[in-house]
């Protein structure tokens, strides 16, 4: 599937509820209108600086852990995440992200993906209540 604006759109507003910054499941803030593939530099309210907000849709278990990686082109396996962290992660399973160790894990159906930290607590949005699908 190709993520194209729209679609990257309508996943940050059902994650975030359509609010102009947030934060990924690492932490790190991103701004709604700094969708990209390339380094988006803004002010964030209540910060000094400048500061990288890009982000762009992160497939959860990776499209290279699919025997077909068509199969992993589903609204459930996508996530919005800072564009940094997602070059991180790349196509790993298990990765760290400034020195914290993560982990995609699947639900018992098989279907649903997401992420755990070191002390086996999920932090993707899914986990948080923040996604709608």
């Amino acid at each position: 599937m190709d993520i194209n604006v729209d679609v990257a759109m309508k996943i940050w507003n059902d994650f975030f509820d359509g609010k102009e910054w947030a934060q990924d499941c690492y932490g790190t803030w991103m701004n709604r209108s700094a969708y990209s593939n390339e380094e988006a530099v803004l002010k964030i309210p209540g910060y000094l600086g400048m500061y990288d907000c890009s982000w762009n849709i992160d497939h959860i278990r990776p499209k290279s852990s699919f025997k077909n990686e068509n199969d992993a082109d589903f609204l459930n396996n996508f996530e919005p995440i800072h564009r940094q962290n997602n070059l991180t992660k790349g196509d790993k399973t298990a990765f760290y992200i400034e020195n914290n160790r993560y982990w995609v894990v699947q639900d018992k159906n098989g279907y649903n993906y997401g992420i755990k930290n070191i002390f086996n607590v999920r932090v993707d949005g899914k986990a948080k209540g923040n996604f709608h699908y």
